[in-house]
């Protein structure tokens, strides 16, 4: 093993264990927004496990602790038996009735059975770091700054892919020892890859116009741009989408955030930055437009059947595979495949097409799951899980609408969290992270604000029954 993986092995247990250990939770979190939005902390250790992923396993404890609270709460009821039902999932998939390997040279970690464990413990790392987030917002009330501090970590990530643009070094081969990718025109700084770039930034430049509309300084300004110009960098079509979907969100739930994005001045700014920064790289332009074409455009040497199969053939080809799998068998809708097992069930259904034709020859098949978080919901647990995450969507949404709109003290921090929930929302089903845990910041934030509207729907009860 590289010296430099023991070293981040090393770092991505001792730093969380000693801040424990101090109960410094504010420079705890701060390390989580951190190692969510860069990936240089991430160990490889036979699979990915994201630095974030083991703070949650490292307040497990805890966070099973609170759990009979946790139920209490409609939102923390969906979650517990999200997560109950993808075990279970797991167990009938993954070991009952396992997807084969037969015909494939799988890595054991690549099986069934291994698979289905594994990434039923990122999604309880996942829950427990939500559910410790949600117990520091119930102290501090302050959702705004966790959101700030995520920002702070994505501008870091920004910087990573600028700064891989003027040196020329890849500094995530340099930290961890990974192999350079060789991609000249998209940058991945202090990421895994371009597309993970791509994503938390820009995912961080809806947050930082959040924000920014909030308290229009020059230094939320270079924030906002800072983030533009590293997406620009990391040519991810992916970015297009969520920066797309997420603003989609911030217009809809944050009047504020409409009086700075639907102006003259934006209109016309938007534009000419635009055509500044095509300008001046023309190599990058041309990366852009072989991306953004390899998405959208048919790929060659496929013949659609359908418009399905057509619709199919212009998303990544994890996406298509789900997609064909599920018009073949549409009884799996119901249930799902399993969790972390769509690779393993759609490999035989990858539409035939000259792109996707390296895969068919690989000796493992697909190994992955779906990029559109929807259909990954959809894969891993079916309309059953779904359902559960529309009643843990709508109970938080509730909560943090009631919070957002009340005569209380700190109903502008509620406010700024209930648009960065459902632009985060939107995000997911639409592109999600295989690594990332960023969305734990947003499940904590949901179930927080669920928390801090019961206890003060029970204390206004209180008062009114002790009044009369």
């Amino acid at each position: 093993m590289d010296i430099r993986q023991i070293l981040i092995v090393c770092i991505v247990f001792a730093v969380p264990l000693w801040l424990m250990a101090k109960q410094r939770d504010d420079l705890l979190v701060k390390w989580i927004c951190l190692t969510i939005a860069v990936d240089i902390f991430d160990p490889h250790l036979m699979v990915n496990v994201p630095a974030a992923r083991v703070v949650g396993l490292l307040v497990l404890p805890s966070s099973l602790a609170a759990l009979p609270a946790v139920r209490k709460i409609t939102a923390g009821k969906a979650l517990w038996l999200y997560l109950l039902y993808l075990g279970f999932m797991g167990v009938v998939f993954g070991f009952v009735f396992p997807w084969p390997s037969e015909g494939f040279d799988r890595l054991p970690t690549q099986l069934s059975q291994v698979r289905a464990v594994v990434y039923f413990f990122r999604k309880t790392a996942d829950f427990s770091l939500a559910i410790f987030l949600a117990r520091y917002l119930w102290k501090t009330r302050r959702p705004d700054q966790l959101i700030e501090w995520f920002v702070y970590g994505t501008s870091i990530a920004a910087v990573g892919g600028i700064a891989q643009r003027l040196t020329g070094l890849d500094f995530y081969a340099i930290f961890t020892g990974a192999e350079l990718l060789g991609l000249e025109d998209r940058m991945r700084g202090f990421n895994y890859e371009p597309r993970g770039l791509g994503l938390i930034v820009g995912q961080g430049l809806l947050l930082a116009l959040l924000l920014y509309a909030r308290n229009r300084s020059g230094k939320r300004l270079a924030v906002v741009l800072l983030h533009i110009v590293a997406i620009f960098l990391a040519v991810s079509t992916s970015s297009i989408f969520v920066v797309g979907v997420g603003a989609a969100a911030l217009l809809y739930f944050d009047p504020r955030s409409r009086k700075i994005l639907v102006t003259p001045k934006v209109l016309v700014f938007v534009p000419c930055a635009a055509l500044l920064l095509f300008s001046l790289q023309s190599s990058f332009v041309e990366s852009w437009y072989s991306n953004v074409g390899l998405r959208l455009s048919e790929k060659s040497g496929s013949a659609p059947g359908s418009g399905i199969e057509d619709f199919a053939l212009r998303q990544d080809l994890f996406d298509s595979a789900a997609i064909m799998f599920f018009v073949a068998q549409p009884q799996r809708l119901l249930t799902g495949v399993g969790p972390g097992l769509s690779g393993l069930a759609t490999t035989d259904y990858l539409p035939a097409s000259d792109l996707f034709g390296w895969v068919l020859g690989q000796p493992e098949g697909l190994n992955t799951v779906p990029q559109v978080g929807l259909l990954r919901e959809m894969c891993d647990v079916g309309i059953v899980g779904l359902i559960l995450g529309w009643l843990f969507a709508s109970a938080s949404g509730r909560a943090l609408l009631r919070l957002s709109e009340s005569s209380a003290a700190g109903a502008d921090h509620w406010q700024i969290a209930r648009a960065a929930f459902w632009a985060a929302i939107a995000i997911y089903l639409v592109q999600a992270s295989p690594l990332s845990a960023s969305f734990s910041i947003f499940l904590g934030i949901g179930l927080a604000a669920s928390w801090v509207a019961a206890s003060r729907q029970v204390a206004a009860h209180e008062a009114a029954e002790h009044a009369a």
